[in-house]
């Protein structure tokens, strides 16, 4: 039976079911289908434990022999702390301390770069994970050719960093300098020292030693700066690599 119904201000006819005393039967109030549930992908990784001129490292990859994470062993604690705040859900799969396979290609590809053969690591696929800022930057680091440095300063130019992006980078906590300055020089320098901050933060964070090289970033006076591996390492790496000619570090000219 078709019966006229008054709802709200607007009419409508309902095919409305009524039981043997005429009587209308309640209709179901309509409702949104339930959301499907979201389950986040587990993601698996390896981890391996290598020797190394620079003594023992630990590097993860995943199923695509991409690297994750190549960090010093006495790090370990900065690399699992590095790994869940990237990937929350992950797994680490860390086989028995014993010699890896003699067919994977990221380790080999690391031998040989300690046997020196510097560009064996440009061609190693990885797979970050952080801020759009930290990418670019890492990016960029792989720019740089093994034999040459760059400076803080000079890398954030290149990255393009905006200064408002560099102060979204920066630290809740990180001192602000005073509205007042009006000298533009000095607002130049605490532009450019902010931009050589975001980088270095960027630096910081990285998560894959070496293969990102963020050993080949120095000072803009030349000297070595902070390396999450110890300035010895740096040191040795810089003149692995052929960047420097003895313990002193020679500014050279861009990448």
């Amino acid at each position: 039976e078709i019966r006229l119904s008054l709802v709200g201000s607007e009419m409508c006819i309902r095919d409305r079911p009524f039981d043997a005393a005429g009587t209308a039967v309640p209709v179901a109030s309509a409702k949104s289908p339930a959301r499907p549930r979201t389950v986040p992908v587990r993601l698996n990784f390896q981890l391996q434990h290598l020797d190394s001129p620079v003594g023992p490292l630990m590097l993860v990859t995943d199923a695509q022999h991409r690297v994750r994470a190549l960090e010093f062993a006495e790090n370990e604690a900065r690399l699992r702390s590095l790994l869940a705040k990237h990937y929350r859900h992950h797994t680490l799969d860390e086989p028995v301390r014993a010699r890896r396979s003699p067919a994977d290609p990221v380790v080999e590809a690391i031998e040989r770069y300690f046997a020196g053969e510097l560009q064996a690591l440009d061609a190693l696929a990885v797979a970050d994970h952080g801020s759009p800022l930290q990418r670019r930057v890492w990016a960029a680091l792989r720019q740089i050719p093994a034999g040459q440095v760059t400076s803080y300063g000079d890398l954030a130019r290149r990255v393009g960093i905006a200064p408002a992006e560099a102060a979204c980078d920066e630290p809740a906590d990180a001192a602000t300098p005073p509205r007042d300055m009006a000298i533009a020089s000095m607002d130049a320098m605490r532009r450019a020292g902010r931009l050589a901050r975001a980088v270095g933060r960027a630096n910081a964070l990285n998560p894959i030693s070496i293969i990102v090289p963020c050993h080949r970033v120095i000072g803009a006076d030349g000297r070595l700066t902070g390396y999450a591996g110890g300035l010895a390492r740096k040191r040795w790496l810089l003149l692995h690599e052929g960047a420097v000619a003895d313990a002193s570090v020679a500014r050279l000219q861009g990448f």
